[in-house]
């Protein structure tokens, strides 16, 4: 007893002895703090990939209202937006399963869930690439559909409303330059009736609608009329703003699919690495219990 105190006297006079080293080591991380920290992390995530999901359903339903605004015109926009739509779909559902099954540690849902985030990944992928591969093809596609949308103004009432709509929105006047009307049948200088050599009153600024109403844009185009066409009509044609619009709006849509791609790198890292901990206490427990 008396060797004990005394020992016990030393270590305390002596911090540096070895009993006082031991106590102040730190212990390393508990293997259980490892796996509940990673526990953890991966439910954070699949709780950020479930706003994920709804983020991209919510910019998909935009661009496919915005489609659907101008469908006569042109369709396609529907590709990335439809899209986006099922990869938002699809996201949601694989992070309620990875969320489940993180909770429930299950092996076999983690390793899903690691299975479905890869092929996630590389729709996601799939989806910046087809925005941006469309949006270099904007110029050909709109200036065909609108070309279409001019011959079949006033035969096609969808279509009718839809490049109105246009023109009105975007202060614009048929193609390239409002000279372009000259293609459609009625307002052709060859036509008619009281619309010939004329445009829409789409392409009206607002002071001649106002003034004269849907005669704003009869005979503008008239070479032996007295009218200014820049007084009385937008001149300058649709295709540049437009095409300007859908690129803006393809990239937008490119940009967001690419930019939550990255972040699925970690998750997949993050899966792993928890199925791998659950492998391991599984194969540990059926070891030491069974």
């Amino acid at each position: 007893m008396a060797d004990e105190r005394q020992t016990l006297a030393n270590s305390e006079r002596h911090p540096d002895s070895p009993p006082a080293r031991q106590r102040s080591r730190r212990k390393p991380l508990c293997p259980c703090n490892t796996f509940l920290l990673s526990k953890i992390c991966l439910m954070i995530y699949a709780i950020f990939l479930l706003i994920i999901g709804a983020i991209l359903i919510g910019v998909g339903a935009w661009a496919e209202n915005i489609r659907q605004k101008n469908a006569a015109v042109n369709t396609f926009l529907s590709s990335p937006s439809a899209l986006l739509i099922v990869v938002g779909c699809l996201i949601v559902i694989i992070a309620l399963v990875g969320a489940f099954s993180t909770l429930l540690e299950k092996f076999i849902g983690i390793k899903v869930f690691l299975i479905l985030l890869i092929l996630i990944f590389l729709f996601e992928i799939v989806v910046g690439v087809v925005a941006f591969v469309y949006r270099e093809e904007a110029a050909d596609i709109v200036g065909e559909h609108l070309r279409f949308a001019i011959d079949e103004y006033g035969k096609d009432d969808d279509i009718t409303d839809a490049l109105d709509k246009m023109q009105e929105e975007m202060n614009c006047c048929g193609f390239i330059l409002y000279k372009d009307w000259e293609r459609n049948e009625f307002y052709s200088c060859n036509a008619t009736g009281d619309v010939a050599c004329g445009v829409p009153s789409s392409c009206c600024t607002e002071q001649a609608l106002a003034k004269s109403g849907d005669k704003c844009g009869w005979k503008v185009r008239d070479a032996n009329g007295n009218i200014d066409p820049g007084t009385v009509i937008n001149v300058k044609g649709c295709a540049y703003a437009f095409i300007s619009w859908i690129e803006d709006n393809l990239d937008v849509i490119g940009a967001i699919a690419l930019g939550f791609a990255i972040p699925q790198v970690i998750g997949i890292f993050l899966a792993y690495n928890f199925m791998i901990m659950v492998d391991d206490r599984r194969h540990l427990y059926k070891s030491t219990y069974i």
